[in-house]
């Protein structure tokens, strides 16, 4: 339990350095920080109400870390409607998805305000498979009316997510844009995850 709070710690620090570098106000490290935390904690609960053998405790699925993570941001069946979560059983140990759900909440941060949640008619559609030894996660935004903004800059929550997914997993994360919207690909060693 010590080594855990311990571990705890250490990603609550880290996330302060690193919300405090990306942010542009008090006010808007706030917001992001409490967002982050709130997804870690999200996992956190989940994973102790999860009723598992001791040498699986704390171990979650790759889809009930997503549902934890999107579950404030779908408050009704309409928004709830325009997400889909698809892939085998796929169960990783407890520090891995503590840090997919960061990556998790990024995502859904900016589809929220720069991609597929921001349109009325935007989906977000996640799918993920078991390929050559590695977990392949792709996380489709789509929409319509859909319009990339022209930067070419990486934001922080892209930063983040790229160091969390290299530094944490040994994996990597590609983004581009297609016709329909925003298309995010992570690849992570599933010895990384705990399998």
């Amino acid at each position: 339990m010590v080594h855990r709070v311990k571990n705890l710690m250490a990603t609550v620090a880290a996330l302060i350095s690193l919300s405090a570098r990306g942010a542009q106000s008090a006010r808007e490290m706030e917001e992001s920080l409490r967002g982050r935390i709130l997804a870690l904690s999200s996992v956190i609960d989940l994973a102790f109400k999860a009723p598992q053998a001791a040498s699986t405790r704390g171990a979650l699925s790759v889809e009930d870390v997503l549902h934890a993570v999107l579950a404030p941001f779908m408050w009704g069946d309409l928004e709830s409607s325009r997400v889909s979560l698809a892939g085998p059983p796929l169960v990783v140990k407890q520090r891995p998805s503590e840090v997919l759900a960061l990556v998790f909440h990024e995502l859904t941060t900016n589809a929220l305000k720069y991609g597929a949640l921001q349109q009325l008619d935007g989906r977000i559609l996640v799918d993920w498979l078991q390929i050559d030894g590695e977990l392949v996660l792709c996380w489709r935004e789509q929409a319509a009316d859909f319009v990339a903004l022209g930067t070419t800059t990486m934001g922080f929550g892209t930063k983040l997510m790229s160091q969390l997914i290299e530094g944490e997993f040994s994996g990597r994360i590609d983004r581009e844009v297609t016709a329909q919207g925003w298309l995010t690909r992570i690849t992570i060693p599933l010895p990384s995850l705990g399998l």
